[in-house]
């Protein structure tokens, strides 16, 4: 609608532009101001000043964009995961972001433990636990680990608050599955 607008009026404007001349006494036709009493060299030198005094902010604003780093920057990005307490020769510990640099609302959905009797049985507990990833990526503002990530930890003893610290979330989710016929308890 703002573009029909435009599209109307700007020729509308041009052609009153064109045909009357703006005076301290008020708009004039063109034909009825003698040309010793003119405006136009003052009202087109102010023009021309206004329009350069635009494009030098729209510049400034587009440089000051493109060359400033962003807010933030200047934190580290990835942290090592392991603590003082820990051994280091551990090159399958997962690497994450530092905890402070990430948002508050990570979550971690660890593997659902398989309670059922029936061993083979792993791949439903998995596909539970997949399930639920893929609900909670759905989430607006929620920052959700990947699958990898989270799966690294299967079958480990770990604490939750390390394994927390490792994922940089604030929140991990462990959960125990167990087929019963047709239905997950």
């Amino acid at each position: 609608m703002a573009l029909l607008a435009l599209g109307v009026g700007l020729p509308v404007a041009l052609g009153i532009s064109w045909t009357y001349e703006l005076t301290p006494e008020g708009l004039k036709r063109d034909s009825a101001v003698p040309l010793s009493a003119s405006h136009r060299h003052d009202n087109a030198h102010r023009l021309n000043v206004i329009t350069l005094v635009v494009a030098v902010l729209a510049i400034l604003t587009v440089a000051l964009d493109r060359f400033l780093p962003a807010g933030g920057a200047d934190r580290p990005v990835a942290a090592n995961a392991t603590d003082a307490g820990e051994s280091t020769d551990d090159a399958s510990a997962p690497i994450a972001t530092d905890v402070a640099a990430r948002p508050a609302t990570g979550i971690a959905v660890l593997p659902f433990t398989n309670m059922s009797s029936d061993s083979e049985q792993d791949f439903f507990s998995d596909g539970v636990t997949e399930e639920v990833l893929n609900l909670l990526a759905n989430v607006d503002g929620l920052r959700v680990t990947s699958r990898t990530s989270s799966f690294s930890f299967k079958g480990q003893a770990i604490d939750l608050p390390t394994i927390a610290r490792r994922l940089g979330v604030s929140h991990v989710v462990e959960a125990a599955c167990a087929r019963l016929g047709i239905a997950c308890a």
